[in-house]
């Protein structure tokens, strides 16, 4: 008996699943949310498109359910700085360097979230459900802070803090996508300032 045919219908629905998001996110990332159809990633990933159907009503659902697999990895890797850090200014720096990281290794991907953030910002529905997930990220990263000691040592409150401090490292993704020798470096520098001048 195959393996396949060893597997529960459970678990068979999960492996399609993994396959749509594997081929998905490739498709996404090399060409473009808007450029990518579910014609494509069935076929990139071996199924018919009622498969794709039967997972992922839509191309926007796919998309998400990718950024959240992303966010998912993401969190623990948040939280790791945190637990490590022994200060709010090494939290700071290991996040600054994780963000820098991003900026030089992840144009791709960086550059289909700007797309589809735009294309979601016009559906309420879509910009609901990326800010839910936003939150999730937006979330870790405060409370890594607090646990480093963020409400003693910054004068302005810690949320207002680490949210600027993704507004930066959003900005300087667009930067990075037209700059990207100077980008990392840059945001660096400017983090640190913001968060010198954020001491009490």
């Amino acid at each position: 008996m195959s393996t396949l045919a060893r597997l529960s219908r459970a678990d068979r629905k999960e492996q399609t699943r993994q396959a749509l998001l594997d081929a998905g996110r490739a498709l996404f990332v090399r060409d473009g949310f808007h450029a990518t159809t579910l014609d494509r990633i069935a076929a990139e990933a071996g199924f018919t498109k009622g498969a794709v159907y039967a997972s992922f009503p839509t191309k926007a659902d796919l998309f998400l359910a990718i950024f959240e697999a992303r966010v998912d990895e993401r969190i623990p890797r948040i939280r790791a700085f945190g637990a490590r850090a022994r200060s709010l200014d090494a939290y700071s720096k290991a996040m600054i360097r994780d963000w820098q990281r991003v900026l030089r290794d992840e144009h791709e991907w960086s550059l289909l979230l700007i797309e589809f953030w735009v294309h979601a910002a016009r559906t309420p529905d879509l910009r609901d459900r990326l800010e839910a997930q936003r939150h999730r990220i937006r979330d870790a990263v405060v409370e890594a802070a607090r646990a480093a000691g963020g409400e003693e040592v910054l004068e302005m409150d810690v949320e207002e803090f680490m949210s600027a401090q993704l507004a930066l490292a959003n900005g300087y993704n667009l930067e990075a996508l037209l700059e990207p020798e100077r980008a990392p470096a840059r945001f660096g520098r400017a983090s640190q300032a913001l968060f010198y001048g954020a001491r009490r």
